[in-house]
């Protein structure tokens, strides 16, 4: 009798301790490591067999406690990584809504500033030769000196009339006009030196040392006209290779937000122009919200909480749902596409600054040449400067490059989670 009752104090912990091994999804708060105190037996009244049994099970029981004790470390120890790796990837996952969201606001903020670029406005008001930017307008400044220098002031004439008359149609034929900004006054020039050297042939006056001295001045203005012409040249063509790189970014953006609308069940609309990619992405965000993401978390971890406590299985939750940690993992996408915008924004502000010196060096060889009037220079670059103060802060503002760039610390993005 004594024998059995041994041995079935025995067999229970290894029983017990068996039955724990082999649980699944297992917790730390439910291995036991305590050891209920067993009454002793009378050892005077046991012979060496028994005692040597009694001694067994008594080590058998201390060694249990020992490998409880260790399995409740080796659980507990699992337990905190496995919540380190979900706290890793909420963490990420809601800071994510706000950068995906500023950078697609930083996107149609910079694309918004190409639209109305008052700088290039301010050129094309320059180079047009039909207003009086500069004091005077192109057409009286050529009827002046063709006046002065090739007819010495002799203008009454029926022949210098009819002179005056075809420069002043050149000038301001509705061909040039209309295509002002991108035909500058250098066309009309080379037409009218070509006009009157046809002229010449049967004037007098029009003696080719005249005519040189004629064709050297209005050279001031080809210089000038072509300094601006260039510096818009350039512009444009630096503006349309940002405004690729800007429609890339934003197409690679739809590709990664595309994945996370399919794995959340938010609503993507398909994009096939770029005013649809605009409108697709702008619709997204009313849905990808922190508020969103926070919601569709704490459902998950209910989901997997264990019946009757607090505690969330986040083992089973990591391993039933690889959306969240795919999420998590393509994050360094995300981080990269900002990188890539700061510098095309840096690309765009160095476009406006170079423009902003083409500009300045136009207005300052107008004024070194004699060909304008000081006053009018000094007051063109000073709203110039002001102009360019504006653009820039506008920019600045539509971007708020700062509340991007702040958010981004918060993604660890290079951690992963598998």
């Amino acid at each position: 009798m004594k024998a059995s009752i041994l041995l079935i104090l025995l067999i229970c912990p290894i029983f017990a301790f068996a039955q724990v091994i082999n649980k699944n999804d297992v917790s730390s708060q439910e291995i036991d490591t305590t050891i209920v105190n067993i009454a002793p037996l009378p050892i005077e009244n046991l012979d060496s067999s028994y005692l040597g049994l009694y001694d067994t099970m008594h080590a058998v029981r201390n060694n249990y406690k020992q490998n409880a004790v260790a399995i409740y470390h080796l659980l507990q120890g699992r337990e905190l990584s496995n919540l380190s790796k979900y706290e890793l990837v909420k963490s990420n996952i809601l800071s994510s809504a706000a950068s995906y969201n500023f950078l697609n606001k930083a996107i149609n903020g910079l694309k918004w500033g190409f639209g109305s670029d008052s700088l290039d406005l301010f050129v094309d008001r320059l180079n047009n030769p039909g207003n009086k930017e500069l004091g005077t307008s192109f057409e009286e400044r050529v009827i002046h000196l063709v006046t002065t220098i090739l007819l010495k002031g002799k203008t009454n004439n029926q022949r210098s009339k009819r002179i005056l008359g075809s420069i002043t149609f050149m000038v301001n034929d509705s061909l040039f006009k209309s295509n002002a900004k991108l035909t500058p006054p250098v066309e009309i020039i080379s037409s009218i030196m070509t006009f009157l050297r046809s002229t010449a042939v049967d004037d007098k006056r029009m003696t080719p040392e005249r005519l040189n001295k004629l064709e050297q001045e209005l050279n001031k203005y080809v210089i000038y006209y072509s300094a601006l012409s260039g510096g818009k040249h350039q512009f444009n063509y630096g503006l349309s290779v940002v405004e690729g790189e800007l429609t890339t970014l934003q197409k690679n953006i739809y590709m990664q937000l595309r994945f996370i609308s399919q794995t959340l069940d938010i609503p993507l609309s398909e994009a096939r122009t770029q005013d649809e990619l605009s409108t697709s992405l702008n619709g997204f965000f009313v849905n990808f919200t922190k508020p969103h993401l926070q919601k569709y978390l704490e459902d998950l971890e209910k989901e997997y909480t264990f019946p009757g406590t607090k505690q969330v299985n986040y083992a089973r939750l990591l391993r039933e749902n690889g959306q969240i940690k795919e999420i998590n993992n393509q994050l360094d996408d995300l981080v990269l596409q900002i990188k890539k915008f700061e510098n095309i924004d840096n690309e765009y502000l160095s476009l406006l600054n170079s423009y902003y010196t083409q500009i300045v060096n136009s207005l300052n060889t107008a004024a070194d040449s004699g060909l304008i009037n000081s006053n009018y220079i000094k007051a063109k670059q000073k709203e110039l400067s002001q102009l360019k103060i504006n653009e820039i802060n506008k920019i600045k503002d539509s971007v708020n490059l700062k509340g991007l760039t702040n958010n981004t610390p918060y993604i660890k993005y290079r951690y992963k989670v598998f």
